[in-house]
């Protein structure tokens, strides 16, 4: 899930003529690292949001003491504004 965030995360940057946080392998890496890593402790969260089989959102962020705090996102974006998420 986090590779399909990236993705989105990254299409929208660059289709703005910019470069999204995970533009860099170290940080690509550094988040496959830290997700990998908690199965156990669970304190990370993605949340993925579809309509059928098409994932229109991925959530990234993290759980510390009974809240959530939302890290980054990708978001599938249409052209036609009546498809747009939020």
């Amino acid at each position: 899930m986090l590779a399909e965030l990236i993705e989105l995360h990254g299409r929208y940057w660059r289709s703005r003529g910019k470069l999204g946080v995970f533009h860099e392998q170290s940080m690509r890496g550094f988040h496959t690292h830290l997700v990998s890593r908690d199965e156990a402790d669970k304190s990370i969260a993605l949340f993925r949001v579809r309509a059928g089989l098409q994932t229109i959102a991925i959530l990234y962020g993290f759980r510390h003491r009974g809240r959530f705090y939302a890290y980054q996102s990708g978001f599938h974006y249409d052209h036609d504004n009546r498809k747009r998420p939020g």
